[in-house]
């Protein structure tokens, strides 16, 4: 036995010894000495029953972490993975609402707030994308490793399954609130998933990635504004709005009364940057063919 141990150190082993209190030469030269506090061998034999047990726990949950994972934690794990308290910063959404003091209009609030949704969903999605590509590196991590993912709590499968109908969510999302929007929510998801595969890793590059998903986010906020169609939460002109809004909207007394209105906030010096934003929409739909 005393020899085994030797080799073992020879060969660069970790040794990991069960004795008792008479093995105190054995215990010296192991690397782990697992002591069984009894000079009796049946109770000794006892003891290293349970300690290898418990080594055997150990090990296996180390090897195999989903094992040891229990189905009713899978919720809780996903919602984790989700990372709902990143959320937050797409509350930069509703600055457009805020600073333009329309919070009294349901129709667009409720635009902020499916602006929101879309956009949060697309942040779910790109964090498993990213714990998913990054799953090998994170479980030798001393804190990503507890990661849902890299810890087997979650299913890499459940994981990609879940970041792909978030993403067919948020699509029909934008699709709902416009063309532009959609635009300006498809380059927040390429930037994130760029930065994912390869901002992140490059010096300064990673900042202004960064910096760029909150300008996208007030941009996304600033196509919130545009007007909706009377009994619909639908911008004017969109995909979805209904033919009789859009053709509404396309007629000279619609223009005149909107024109009219930017150009009564612009003289009460109220909401200069939104009357600004609001008066080009109108030049530019206004050249617009009929629908």
């Amino acid at each position: 036995m005393l020899r085994a141990i030797e080799t073992a150190h020879t060969l660069g082993m970790t040794v990991i010894g069960f004795t008792g209190l008479k093995g105190r030469r054995f215990a010296a030269l192991c690397d782990h000495a697992l002591v069984a506090p009894h000079a009796s061998t049946p109770r000794v034999q006892e003891g290293h029953i349970a300690m290898g047990h418990a080594v055997c726990q150990l090990v296996e949950h180390a090897l195999f972490p989903r094992a040891g994972a229990r189905a009713d934690r899978g919720d809780r794990a996903l919602i984790e993975g989700l990372r709902p308290r990143q959320w937050t910063k797409n509350l930069l959404l509703f600055a457009g609402v805020l600073f333009s003091r329309r919070l009294g209009e349901p129709a667009l609030v409720l635009r902020a707030a499916l602006g929101f949704a879309a956009f949060s969903l697309v942040a779910s999605a790109t964090y498993l994308l990213n714990d998913l590509r990054d799953l090998e590196s994170d479980r030798q991590h001393p804190r990503k490793r507890l990661r849902p993912i890299a810890s087997g709590r979650l299913s890499p499968a459940v994981a990609r399954i879940t970041a792909i109908v978030l993403v067919l969510i948020a699509a029909v999302l934008a699709w709902q609130l416009g063309p532009r929007f959609g635009a300006v929510l498809l380059a927040y998801l390429l930037l994130n998933l760029t930065y994912s595969a390869y901002l992140k890793r490059q010096v300064l590059l990673d900042v202004f990635a960064i910096s760029s998903g909150f300008v996208l986010r007030a941009i996304g906020g600033v196509e919130l504004l545009l007007p909706v169609a009377p009994g619909t939460g639908f911008p004017r002109g969109s995909w979805c709005a209904p033919s009789s809004a859009r053709s509404s909207w396309h007629s000279p007394s619609a223009v005149a009364s909107w024109r009219e209105r930017v150009t009564t906030r612009r003289a009460s010096g109220k909401c200069w940057i939104a009357t600004r934003l609001s008066s080009s929409m109108v030049s530019c739909w206004s050249r617009r063919p009929p629908a």
